[in-house]
């Protein structure tokens, strides 16, 4: 299926394979891989939405915890089913608990939380290859000779004394990292070469100490404390390790602390012993360590659930995953799931696609990446965006496209080998799902979607829709230039010669880097104004220049401006349900910020007219504009006389 072991990539073989082991053996990831098939068309398999949620029930019954996040997420959405929350909470609470219960079944203070899957676009400045606005994430991939080099620095920092040097190396080759693996005997010689710049020999107390000392120490003592709990780099000794979370503990160090009670609980080098176990979470929990929170939540689940849940609660808000899987039952055993429905498939969903170590595709699309395997790198985000990953949707619907791109280009010379019957209209699902996930950029590519009619029917209103969603909740400057463009010439809107100068002026205001191509479009705007004034044209009260561009307003406040037709983008036509699509289903509703598809019709009247004239840039580009196209006009009635008095005879 993905061209591995020196097999060609062959999807229609491989979907008859998956089938005859779904068929004779019943086996959950055959059918799983048949819901995938069925449910987006992959090797020119006819899509088959009842298939496809058939055989996912049958495999989450079984308990593959694939099939399960994938009719969660569609239960969840309205995906080709009707909306269920509750069983969506239901089927997100049945993975969760394998999730956490894996978790437990690591080293002593738990599993580390396994890579998240990223956005691919990320590396590539963005969705669109450039910054369309401040808050967009574009970031440069960090090559191993950059990660190679940044290490030898801090090697050199530690051979120097440098103590925070030291840490860091000890910190990365515990835990890993970009081109570099986890070992774990480094780690612990940077670790005890990092004592002994701190503490005096053979104790535990700082040489000079200082803030920053204080500081590293505590870190170091959380480190060493649990290099023994684990024996990770050197022999298990649960003596030596409560010796340095002890010592921790003396720095105010709530990691230390969560590890001591730990200890205590569980009879690591002592006695059992719940009270002070207790005490010591208490404390951990008191210098805001979010297992601490977690940890001395659990202590009071059954005797004071409300005062639990208050700590569970502030666990979520450090991120732990635990807080939100504890919250979460906690909630749902005291009979409010139906009241907290949408509150509890968020929390779930924390859990579910943060704590996923037994069902991530993370592993499998980095070596994707690493091989540069395009083919595969795509299959496995669409199982993720099937899954209900957010990255997959977005990677899917980004990939999705270039692969249409290299299609139409140059279909006889490209090697299709996964066969989509209709890709574009994929790439349309994905970014409508991703947008309504708040994805930034992609609710601006769902309005491009519309506007050119790709794997959607042309809807010129409805790309208004989109456009103006991303300028309000995202300030996205390249969603308020394309709005501008449409006010500017009345497509998919009514013509508003003022409306489109101020989504121009926004457009620059938000994104400097945009304000050569906002003053052109200024220079364009002026010269369709006159001519539709000149020509009789309804430009609307009020002069068009005389105010000068608003400065730092935000759109988020700004009264909506509707297309000339009330449309919802989200909602699903005739069309769009061809071939078994569900277009827009209500994916993620509970995500979106509460943006109402369907603008409102109220117009946004202009009140900040000046009397006086202020010259800006935007005055003097017209003016040049002006003067050139003068320039123009007299360069060729000259040259048109030339030629007349040439022509004539002598």
């Amino acid at each position: 299926m993905y061209g591995k072991g020196g097999f060609p990539m062959n999807l229609k073989s491989s979907f008859l394979r998956w089938k005859n082991l779904a068929q004779n053996t019943g086996n959950s990831t055959a059918q799983f891989m048949l819901a995938i098939f069925y449910s987006t068309g992959l090797g020119g398999v006819s899509i088959n939405p009842g298939l496809a949620h058939t055989y996912l029930n049958v495999a989450s019954l079984q308990g593959n915890s694939r099939a399960q996040l994938m009719l969660a997420h569609r239960y969840m959405n309205g995906i080709e089913t009707s909306t269920d929350c509750i069983e969506a909470v239901n089927l997100y609470s049945t993975v969760t608990r394998k999730s956490v219960d894996y978790y437990y079944s690591g080293p002593h203070l738990g599993r580390n939380i396994p890579k998240q899957l990223a956005y691919i676009y990320h590396n590539n400045n963005g969705i669109y290859g450039v910054q369309t606005d401040r808050k967009s994430k574009t970031s440069k991939k960090e090559t191993k000779k950059e990660v190679i080099s940044t290490i030898e620095y801090y090697k050199f920092k530690a051979g120097k004394g440098d103590i925070d040097a030291h840490l860091r190396l000890a910190n990365l080759y515990q835990y890993g990292g970009s081109f570099v693996k986890i070992d774990y005997d480094m780690s612990y010689k940077y670790m005890t070469q990092a004592a002994n710049l701190i503490f005096n020999p053979g104790t535990i107390t700082i040489k000079n100490p200082t803030l920053e000392k204080v500081s590293l120490a505590s870190m170091l003592c959380e480190l060493l404390g649990k290099a023994y709990l684990n024996g990770n780099g050197v022999d298990k000794d649960y003596i030596e390790a409560m010796k340095w979370f002890k010592a921790g503990t003396a720095y105010k160090s709530g990691p230390c602390c969560n590890a001591l009670g730990y200890m205590y609980h569980e009879g690591l080098g002592v006695d059992v012993d719940f009270k002070k176990g207790t005490e010591f979470f208490k404390k951990a929990a008191d210098l805001l360590d979010s297992n601490g929170f977690v940890n001395f939540g659990l202590t009071l689940y059954n005797s004071n659930p409300s005062l639990a849940s208050e700590y569970f609660t502030k666990a979520m808000v450090s991120g732990n995953f635990r807080g939100y899987f504890y919250g979460s039952e906690l909630h749902k055993q005291s009979g409010n799931t139906k009241i907290m429905c949408k509150t509890l498939t968020l929390y779930y969903r924390a859990v579910a696609y943060g704590a996923d170590w037994e069902y991530s595709l993370t592993p499998e699309i980095d070596r994707a990446i690493q091989n540069k395997v395009d083919s595969a790198l795509l299959i496995y985000n669409i199982i993720a965006a099937e899954m209900g990953y957010k990255a997959g949707i977005a990677n899917s619907a980004y990939l999705l496209e270039k692969y249409n791109q290299k299609l139409e280009k140059d279909p006889s010379n490209f090697l299709d080998f996964l066969q989509f019957k209709n890709p574009e209209k994929l790439a349309a699902i994905y970014w409508t799902r991703a947008a309504n996930m708040n994805v930034p950029d992609a609710r601006v590519k769902q309005g491009d979607y519309y506007y050119y009619g790709k794997g959607v029917e042309k809807d010129e209103s409805k790309a208004a829709s989109a456009y103006l969603i991303a300028s309000e909740t995202e300030g996205n400057a390249l969603a308020m230039w394309n709005l501008a463009y449409m006010y500017e010439f009345g497509i998919g809107v009514k013509r508003d010669f003022h409306m489109a100068k101020r989504w121009y002026d926004q457009s620059s205001e938000y994104l400097k880097s945009g304000t050569l191509a906002a003053g052109i479009s200024m220079a364009r705007l002026a010269v369709n104004y006159y001519i539709a004034k000149i020509s009789g044209e309804n430009v609307g009260s009020g002069p068009l220049f005389m105010a000068p561009p608003p400065k730092s307003h935000n759109p988020l406040n700004q009264d909506k401006i509707a297309p000339k037709k009330k449309k919802n983008i989200n909602n699903d036509n005739a069309d769009d349900k061809k071939d078994g699509f569900n277009l827009h289903g209500k994916e993620n509703a509970q995500e979106n910020d509460g943006s109402n598809f369907e603008a409102n019709t109220n117009g946004l009247e202009d009140n900040e007219v000046f009397a006086k004239v202020l010259l800006s840039d935007y005055h003097i580009i017209i003016a040049l504009c002006l003067l050139l196209g003068y320039l123009v006009l007299i360069r060729n009635r000259r040259a048109a006389r030339n030629e007349e008095n040439n022509e004539r005879p002598a």
